[in-house]
C-alpha cells in the first residue's frame, strides 16, 4: 500500500519481500525516483519476512531515493542488522519517528 503524508510517500509492506516481490518493489521506486518523489518511509510493520534480494532492492535506491524505515519486526530489524542496513539507513521504532526525520533533511537532487 502506498500513502503520501506530507511531501513524501509511506510504502507498507506486507508478508514477504522475496526474490519475485523485490522486483515489484523495485519497479514501485523506480517510478517513485523518476516522478521526483525523493522521500520514502518503508513501513515494515507488516512484513514478516526479507531476502538477500528484498535488501538489495532497497540498498540499489540509496543514491536515488532518501529512504527511512520504520517499525520492523524484529526478525527482519536482526536480518537487516547482519547484512549493515542498519548502518546504511535511518530505522526507526514508530511510523511517526520516521516521517518526523525528515524535517531537518534536504530532499535529494
Amino acid at each position: 500500500r502506498i500513502f503520501l503524508d506530507r511531501d513524501l510517500v509511506v510504502l507498507e509492506l506486507r508478508g514477504s519481500l522475496d526474490n519475485t516481490s523485490s522486483r515489484s518493489l523495485a519497479q514501485v521506486l523506480e517510478r517513485l525516483a523518476n516522478r521526483k518523489e525523493r522521500r520514502v518511509v518503508l513501513d515494515l510493520q507488516h512484513l514478516d519476512y526479507i531476502s538477500s534480494a528484498g535488501i538489495g532492492q532497497i540498498i540499489a535506491c540509496k543514491g536515488s531515493l532518501d529512504i527511512r524505515i520504520a517499525r520492523p519486526s524484529s526478525q527482519v530489524r536482526d536480518t537487516l542488522g547482519l547484512v549493515g542496513v542498519d548502518s546504511l539507513f535511518a530505522i526507526h521504532p514508530s511510523l511517526e519517528k520516521a516521517v518526523d526525520s525528515f524535517q531537518d533533511s534536504p530532499a535529494p537532487k
